[in-house]
């Protein structure tokens, strides 16, 4: 099984603001980081498209998917709830207590009201068991970084607190083969 894991495209929302599973649009620049997805992915025969429900990757979905082929929606694809930091700036964030426990550990530290990251991978671990289940063999999967970096953890065998330092663009294409 090979899968293509995107990340959506540029969201339309400040820079340093939290976003998580908010449910924000997309950046006016979409058509053309559109055009340039399209060509990457041109020589590539899907046989599924997943996608987290989140705007942000349902939109693109419905631009990639082809007439003969249905977007499998699912939470598990969804970014980390980050609770009560949504929509808040990164630097307002990082001045309280709860922060600092949590970038010393967000491995499991859960964000006030949210999920920690292994909340996250957990999700993603239950998605890639029941899809090595399913009939697909070359799906992709339209979803975000964190969850892309859950997939990298999990396939690499790397250390969940180094999938950071996994760089993902908006609008990259990671691929992995099972």
């Amino acid at each position: 099984m090979k899968i293509y894991l995107l990340r959506h495209t540029k969201p339309e929302i400040e820079e340093g603001i939290c976003y998580g599973q908010t449910d924000i649009g997309l950046s006016e620049t979409f058509g053309n980081e559109l055009s340039l997805i399209k060509r990457e992915i041109s020589r590539i025969e899907f046989d599924g498209i997943f996608s987290s429900p989140l705007k942000r990757c349902k939109l693109l979905a419905e631009s990639l998917c082809p007439e003969n082929m249905e977007i499998i929606p699912d939470k598990r694809l969804m970014e980390m709830n980050f609770g009560s930091w949504e929509m808040m700036h990164w630097q307002d964030i990082s001045k309280s207590s709860e922060a600092q426990k949590w970038f010393n550990d967000h491995v499991n530290v859960k964000c006030p009201h949210g999920e920690s990251f292994m909340d996250l991978y957990n999700r993603v671990k239950d998605f890639l068991n029941r899809l090595k289940q399913s009939r697909f063999r070359n799906p992709l999967i339209i979803t975000h970084g964190g969850v892309i970096r859950a997939f990298y953890s999990m396939i690499e065998s790397q250390d969940l607190r180094q999938s950071f330092d996994l760089k993902i663009n908006y609008g990259e294409l990671k691929t992995f083969q099972l």
